[in-house]
Order: structure tokens, then C-alpha cells, then sequence
């Protein structure tokens, strides 16, 4: 079966950064992205990259709140991170 999970994650950026608009890169295995909402609002497919192990924002302001939609798979998991199957649990 799958799981799906959401995330909120309130981001401020480091002013102290030496590159002031990098973009967020978020590390991720094993995850089907469902959506990415930039302060409540679905960002199109165009404003990110999502490969094998990552999601990339391009653009992105100095504080925003970010929400995630994954769906996973906790029983093939293979990379033990995040959520996963145990045994019988």
C-alpha cells in the first residue's frame, strides 16, 4: 500500500548566506511528488525539479512556508530514511 504525506515547513533564509538567491534544495528518496504549495498557493510544475533524490525551487522568496505532498511506499523503503515499514508494525 501507499502512504501519503504531507509537510510544512516555515523557511527563513540565512542572510549571513554568501549566495543570497540560491535555490531550496530538499533531499528526498523513494517519494512520488503530489503537489508544492509556496505560501498556500500550487506551484506549477514548471517552478521545480524533482529527480531521484531531490526537489529543487528555483526561485523562492527570503521567508515563506512550504508545503510538501509525497506518496510512499513504507513497505519498499530501502534507504531506511523518513517513514518506513518495520516487521509487523
Amino acid at each position: 500500500g501507499t502512504t501519503e504525506v504531507k509537510s510544512i515547513l516555515d523557511i527563513k533564509r540565512n542572510v549571513a548566506a554568501q549566495t543570497l538567491n540560491a535555490p531550496l534544495v530538499l533531499n528526498g528518496e523513494e517519494l512520488r511528488l503530489k503537489g508544492v504549495f509556496l505560501n498556500g498557493k500550487a506551484l506549477d510544475t514548471s517552478a521545480y525539479v524533482v529527480d531521484k533524490k531531490s526537489l529543487t525551487i528555483a526561485k523562492v522568496p527570503d521567508q515563506f512556508t512550504l508545503e510538501t505532498i509525497v506518496e510512499i511506499k513504507p513497505q519498499e523503503n530501502t534507504s531506511l530514511s523518513g517513514l518506513y515499514k518495520s516487521r509487523s508494525n
